[in-house]
């Protein structure tokens, strides 16, 4: 088997030479001989000699072969050869071997932990300098200078590990009560956000490891009444924007009162005659509309406007009265906003 291979790196060209185009003047390779899993490589370049009109070659039509074949014609194939194979003797034989030492470090992590630098008064009691991150030496020397404790650093992140320097069970102190510690986070956990509020974390290190807790804390009867406000606000607008059927001498047709505004019906009307119509448009008809049909637009209009507030209205009245959570879940849950 073939145990010799060169591999072409680079070419350089000379853009153009007597009416020639990107002659090739110089090769750089590489030459490999390899014997099971050991190799032996060189890398080296060749001058090809000036080239003429007869033996010139265009650029797009070279092949790996070709040039592989000019390196061996206008190189010393027998020094390649001979440097490649001393490589290949010196690392099947090497001088000096790198192993690992025969004990090992106990691993305190898997990675994926995450830590937090903190000053640790008392369990109860702590201030949080920087975190919680992933262990990464750089990051944690840089909010440690950061934040006024230049003075305070940690060894580089692959001698922590191998020295077992990552907090696990116990804090890593670096000076009194400046501390490191494992961080245990509680899983978020579910609430009702109308009538709770979810509060940052807190943090007890009782344990050995920094254990961080949310607190649920229900919201006051007042928040709750202003969040529900809010939504029947939210219902009364979206039916301001409904069609609503209006009866007009004997024909349904649908209206918005947003865009079938009172002041506008009102105003038009107001410069007709009794006799006069115009072509105006509801929801999605055409009709021709006398003084009496805008003024019965407008009515119907203003009556609808004034039907939605008032149904706002009586909702406000229903919150105010409430005098439990449960109570205004039952009104927020049966609003509808559209």
């Amino acid at each position: 088997m073939d145990n010799h291979t060169w591999e072409i790196l680079s070419l350089y060209t000379v853009p153009t030479k007597d009416g020639l185009a990107n002659v090739v003047k110089k090769i750089n390779w590489r030459f490999q001989i390899t014997e099971d899993k050991y190799y032996g490589d060189v890398y080296g370049h060749t001058e090809l000699p000036e080239v003429t009109s007869d033996s010139f070659v265009a650029y797009d039509d070279l092949s790996e072969e070709k040039i592989i074949s000019w390196v061996k014609e206008h190189g010393d194939n027998d020094a390649i050869l001979a440097e490649a194979t001393a490589k290949l003797e010196k690392n099947k034989n090497p001088s000096i071997v790198e192993k690992n030492p025969p004990w090992t470090y106990p691993i305190t992590t898997d990675g994926t932990e995450e830590y937090m630098v903190v000053v640790d008064n008392s369990p109860n009691d702590l201030q949080k300098i920087y975190g919680p991150l992933r262990w990464n030496s750089v990051k944690i020397n840089e909010g440690l200078k950061l934040r006024g404790f230049s003075d305070l650093s940690v060894p580089d992140t692959m001698i922590a590990f191998r020295k077992g320097l990552i907090p696990s069970d116990e804090p890593l102190v670096l000076k009194d009560n400046v501390k490191i510690y494992k961080v245990q986070e509680q899983a978020q956990p579910t609430f009702d956000e109308l009538t709770q509020v979810r509060e940052d974390l807190t943090y007890d290190t009782s344990s050995g490891i920094c254990v961080g807790t949310y607190n649920i804390v229900n919201k006051s009867l007042d928040e709750v009444k202003a969040s529900v406000k809010v939504r029947a606000k939210e219902e009364r607008i979206g039916l301001s924007f409904q069609t609503h059927t209006m009866s007009l001498n004997g024909t349904d047709y649908k209206v918005n009162i947003e865009e079938q505004s009172n002041i506008v019906t009102n105003n038009r009307a107001n410069v007709m005659s009794d006799s006069d119509t115009i072509n105006w448009k509801l929801e999605d008809s055409w009709i021709v509309a006398t003084k009496a049909d805008l003024m019965a637009i407008n009515n119907f209009v203003m009556a609808k406007r004034q039907e939605i507030f008032d149904g706002e209205h009586t909702r406000s009245q229903e919150i105010d009265a409430c005098t439990t959570a449960d109570q205004l879940k039952t009104i927020y849950n049966s609003i509808t906003v559209l």
